[in-house]
């Protein structure tokens, strides 16, 4: 079986001669350090973007298994099962029951973790120097540019929440 890191794109054995070793290297290594084999790593990247597009979106299910990616919507919820003990839209419900309600119905809100060192400032900084006038406002702590989405057009503001290293992305149309 070819097992695949990226979106059954590149093989581990293509990952493994970047790095000027053999697949069965590549596999000891990660095992060793990680625990986990290659295609073990890519269905937890898989399954860890379902939960937040599941939890941070309204996109409809089948929806979330093929941007996670998956293949398939059965193999979605199988895996989801099987991982988390609970079908994927009990999960959606338990996570909306906590959220809060949107200040608007036409907002949406993404959190994005991070891993620091991150120059938030910095890239505020990079931002403002080349700032398109009348497409982008740049405040001290936020990004906010216009956009176009298929017919839908609006702002999308980006802003800094330190204490959980995360940028709020906040699309209002």
């Amino acid at each position: 079986m070819d097992e695949t890191l990226i979106d059954d794109v590149i093989s581990v054995e293509e990952i493994a001669g970047q790095f000027e070793l053999s697949s069965r290297q590549l596999r000891r290594i990660l095992r060793k350090e990680l625990g986990l084999s290659p295609s073990a790593m890519l269905q937890t990247r898989r399954l860890l973007l379902a939960k937040q597009l599941l939890t941070d979106t309204e996109l409809p299910i089948t929806e979330v298994a093929y941007a996670s990616g998956f293949a398939s919507l059965r193999r979605f919820n199988d895996v989801f099962k099987k991982q988390y003990k609970m079908p994927p839209s009990h999960l959606r419900k338990v996570a909306g029951s906590y959220a809060p309600q949107l200040a608007s119905a036409n907002t949406s809100t993404v959190q994005l973790i991070y891993r620091p060192p991150y120059d938030w400032q910095g890239i505020l900084d990079f931002l403002r120097a080349r700032m398109l006038k009348g497409a982008e406002w740049i405040t001290q702590d936020s990004y906010s540019r216009t956009v176009k989405l298929g017919k839908h057009t609006g702002w999308v503001a980006v802003k800094h929440a330190p204490d959980k290293r995360a940028l709020m992305v906040e699309f209002t149309h």
